[in-house]
C-alpha cells in the first residue's frame, strides 16, 4: 500500500469529540455517561481540541453512549504507545513516516517508567468502509513499525486527549488506494492457532522479550498471542536464551 503526503492544506475531518474537555484521564463512570456531538475540524483544530482535553472517535452512526457503536466514516487513524523507551519527539524522529500530530497520554509514563503518547495520521479523504479503515491501519502500523495494540485497529474505538502537550506536524496524506478484493480475504492479524505446548513456549518467549528494546518501544497490547506472526522473527534472535519447552 502506497502512503504519499498530499499539498492539500484544507482537509476536514468529520469526527465525534466529547463534549466535555477533562483535567484528567476520565474514569469509567465517565465514559458511561459521556456525551458526544459531531464536528467537522481540520487537522490543526483537532490537535487543539485533544490538548485541550477532549475525547475523540471516529464519525459513528450515533453520538449516544449507549447505542452500538456503527462506523460512518473517519479521515484519521491513530496508534497508542503504552511501553515505549523512546519519548514523543524521539518516536516521530524514528518513524519512517511523520504523524500529522503527536501528543502525549494523561498517564505521560507505564509503571515501569516507559513513555506512553498517541501518533494521529490524517487523510485527505474519508474513509468510508469499517474493513477499509482496519486494512489502511494495519499497513500503516507495519510501515511505522507499530505493534499489535487491539484499541488502535479498531474504528469503534474512543481516543482520549491530553493536557501534557504535544507536537503538530501539520502532515497530511491521500487516502490510499486499496484493491477491494484484499477486503475480502485474511487481511488482518488474528489470534494465532496455537497448541498448548506452543502457547506455553509463547509465554517464556514474551516474558523474555516484554524486557527488550524492541519490545518495549513498538509494541502495547494485552493479548500477546496476537503478535505472534509480528514476533516470529525476534523469537529467532532471542531463542538460544529461553527456557526449552521439555
Amino acid at each position: 500500500m502506497k502512503i504519499d503526503i498530499t499539498t492539500n492544506s484544507k482537509a476536514i475531518l468529520s469526527i465525534q469529540v466529547s463534549s466535555i474537555a477533562y483535567m484528567n484521564k476520565p474514569k469509567n463512570s465517565e465514559y458511561a455517561t459521556m456525551t458526544w456531538h459531531r464536528s467537522n475540524v481540520s487537522p490543526e483544530e483537532l490537535y487543539d481540541l485533544c490538548c485541550k482535553g477532549h475525547t475523540f472517535r471516529c464519525n459513528l452512526e450515533s453520538t449516544q453512549t449507549k447505542d452500538k457503536r456503527v462506523f460512518v466514516n473517519s479521515s484519521f487513524v491513530a496508534f497508542d504507545y503504552d511501553h515505549s523507551i523512546y519519548d514523543m519527539k524521539t518516536m516521530i524522529d524514528v518513524v519512517p513516516i511523520k504523524p500529522t500530530f503527536g501528543y502525549i497520554s494523561f498517564s505521560k509514563h507505564d509503571d515501569d517508567g516507559n513513555h506512553k503518547f498517541r501518533l494521529v495520521y490524517v487523510f485527505d479523504q474519508p474513509i468510508t468502509n469499517d474493513k477499509e479503515w482496519k486494512y489502511i491501519s494495519h499497513q500503516l502500523g507495519d510501515a511505522i513499525g507499530f505493534g499489535d495494540d487491539k484499541k488502535s485497529y479498531e474504528p469503534t474505538s474512543i481516543w482520549n486527549g491530553t493536557r501534557n502537550g504535544g507536537v503538530f506536524l501539520g502532515n497530511v496524506y491521500r487516502k490510499p488506494q486499496v484493491d477491494k478484493n484484499l477486503l475480502e480475504e485474511d487481511s488482518f492479524p488474528s489470534v494465532s492457532k496455537l497448541s498448548n505446548v506452543e502457547k506455553e513456549a509463547l509465554k517464556r518467549a514474551v516474558s523474555s522479550l516484554r524486557k527488550t528494546p524492541i519490545y518495549k518501544c513498538f509494541y502495547s497490547m494485552d493479548d500477546l498471542y496476537e503478535v505472534y506472526d509480528k514476533f516470529k522473527t525476534q523469537y529467532k534472535l532471542y531463542e538460544e536464551s529461553l527456557p526449552v519447552t521439555e
